[in-house]
C-alpha cells in the first residue's frame, strides 16, 4: 500500500472513530467537554462541529450539582481560567468582532502605508486575488515584514495577525495576543485609531 492509500485509510479510521465519539455524546450522559477531551479538541470548536452537522447541543440544567462541577472544574485547573459555555464565548466573540476588527483593518492599512515600498505582489498574493500591495492581508504582510521589522514591531504584527485569524475563524481574540497588541500599539504609533 503506497503512502497516499494508508493517509486515505488513516483519514477515514479517524473519521469512523469521531463519528463513533459523536454518537456517544449523542445518546449518553458525557458532556461536551469530555466529548472535547477525548477528540483533543476546544471547547469551543467541538461546539461549533455539532452545531453545524445539526446535532443539539446539551444544555446544562445549572442545579447545584452542575455549579459544583463547574466550581471543580475551576479548582483543578489551579484557577488558571474559567469554564466558559458556548453563548457566552460566541457574545465574547461578537463583541471582539465588533471592538477589534474595525481597529485591525485600520493597522493593516498604516503598516502598509508605512511600508508599501517593501511589500509585493507575489505569486500567493496573487492566488489570493491581490492586485495591488492595499489587497494583502495581515498573514501576507507578516510573513513579507517579519525579517525587516524590529522584533517588538514583528511580535505586534503577529499578535494583530493572529487576532484577526481569530476573529475570522469565530473564536475570541486571545488575550495574550490582545494584552500584547494593546501594550505595543502606543509604543509603535498605533493606538490613535482605538
Amino acid at each position: 500500500m503506497g503512502p497516499y492509500l494508508v493517509m486515505v485509510e488513516y483519514g477515514k479510521a479517524r473519521h469512523d472513530w469521531f463519528e463513533q465519539e459523536q454518537e456517544q455524546y449523542s445518546t449518553g450522559p458525557w458532556p461536551i467537554g469530555v466529548l472535547a477531551h477525548r477528540l483533543g479538541l476546544d471547547v469551543i470548536d467541538v461546539a461549533g462541529g455539532l452545531a453545524s452537522q445539526g446535532i443539539s447541543l446539551k444544555v446544562a440544567l445549572g442545579n447545584q450539582t452542575e455549579r459544583d462541577a463547574v466550581a471543580r472544574a475551576i479548582r483543578d485547573n489551579a484557577r488558571k481560567g474559567c469554564v466558559l459555555d458556548a453563548l457566552l464565548t460566541r457574545r465574547i466573540w461578537r463583541a471582539h468582532l465588533r471592538s477589534l476588527f474595525p481597529w485591525i483593518e485600520e493597522v493593516r492599512q498604516k503598516v502598509i502605508a508605512r511600508y508599501d515600498r517593501r511589500l509585493t505582489i507575489d505569486h500567493f498574493q496573487r492566488d489570493l486575488g491581490a492586485k495591488t500591495v492595499e489587497d494583502i492581508e495581515f498573514g501576507g504582510i507578516v510573513k513579507q515584514l517579519i525579517s525587516a521589522v524590529q522584533p517588538r514591531e514583528g511580535d505586534f504584527l503577529r499578535a494583530m495577525w493572529n487576532m484577526r485569524n481569530d476573529l475570522a475563524h469565530r473564536k475570541p481574540a486571545a488575550g495574550s495576543d490582545l494584552k500584547q497588541a494593546l501594550d505595543l500599539a502606543g509604543i509603535l504609533g498605533f493606538a490613535e485609531q482605538f
